[in-house]
């Protein structure tokens, strides 16, 4: 641009000047961020503008035949322009998220992933369908894909996505994100998935039966509370089991954990009884059971005879073997 006043005689070099968005000096600040600029003017009064930034946007260029007094000399002065942010980069951008690395079994879990440039200023073209999320399993256990995650734009906000996954199997896993094929800065990480409330419908036996015996006996066996995904259940507002045996017999529960209780109760009669187990007030898996118990003189004897034969045949498989 060529410096004239208005009798068009060309203003000299030094009372000329420019600056960005309304500063002067050689550099605007936003934050840690700066865009430098400078000011050249030739002796045929011709100016140049330089400018290097790293902050996109849109900005102002004023020119000034004062710059102290702030005049300005061009008809069109401020003149506007804008500045776009480069290429992706997976090494600048964020992952933001409560669930980066705590999450529960059947929960919806969110990351939001600010995409930025290599100056971090957002980038709003960013194809969705090369970013790529994957939960594995922890290498030191089972290095094998378990779940591929959902990814989608967020409309509303240009450069955020938004990653969303449910994982129904509780344990340590690995979260990989790569853009292209690029990992992300922060990935892998790893991601803890807490097991789920206890399910009454889900929690059942684990250690011995309730199908009777030969009178007398004491019968044991462990209740084991699980969350609807099978997984050992959180103790969170789990409740003590609840045991009640039909002819008011007397039952014992012990708790070898918050989430885990042993069980026994005497039979010394001949009985059919039945066994109600309750969590939370509510029936667990194969409840209520009947469980019959008869006296030895009720199992049935082998004659002698047949006794004799079954040892005959037995001692000659052990012979031909």
């Amino acid at each position: 641009m060529i410096a004239i006043d208005k009798f068009g005689n060309v203003i000299g070099p030094e009372d000329i000047g420019a600056s960005l968005d309304g500063g002067f000096g050689t550099s605007v600040s936003f934050g840690a961020l700066s865009v430098k600029y400078s000011t050249t003017l030739e002796a045929s009064g011709r100016l140049t503008f330089s400018f290097f930034g790293t902050l996109s946007g849109t900005y102002a260029v004023s020119v000034f035949v004062n710059q102290t007094s702030g005049v300005h000399f061009v008809s069109d002065s401020p003149m506007m322009f804008t500045v776009l942010h480069s290429e992706f980069s997976s090494v600048k951008s964020t992952l933001m998220s409560p669930f980066l690395t705590l999450t529960t079994a059947g929960a919806l879990s969110s990351i939001l992933v600010l995409t930025k440039d290599d100056y971090s200023n957002p980038v709003t073209n960013v194809d969705p369908s090369l970013l790529n999320a994957q939960l594995f399993a922890d290498p030191r256990t089972l290095p094998t894909a378990l779940l591929v995650a959902n990814v989608s734009a967020i409309a509303s906000t240009p450069g955020l996505l938004n990653i969303t996954y449910v994982h129904n199997t509780a344990g340590s896993f690995l979260f990989e994100i790569r853009y292209n094929r690029i990992h992300f800065d922060a990935s892998p990480f790893l991601v803890r998935v807490m097991p789920g409330t206890v399910d009454p419908a889900s929690t059942g036996i684990t250690l011995g039966t309730l199908q009777g015996g030969i009178i007398p006996i004491i019968s044991t066996f462990t209740i084991e509370y699980m969350d609807r995904f099978g997984n050992i259940a959180s103790d969170i507002g789990a409740s003590d089991p609840e045991v009640v045996v039909s002819s008011g017999l007397q039952v014992s529960i012990t708790s070898i954990t918050r989430t885990k209780y042993s069980v026994r109760f005497s039979v010394d009669k001949v009985a059919s009884l039945v066994i109600q187990i309750y969590v939370n007030q509510l029936h667990i898996k194969g409840s209520p059971f009947t469980a019959n118990y008869i006296s030895s003189q009720n199992v049935p004897v082998l004659s002698n005879s047949l006794s004799g034969f079954l040892r005959k045949v037995l001692t000659c498989k052990l012979i031909m073997r």
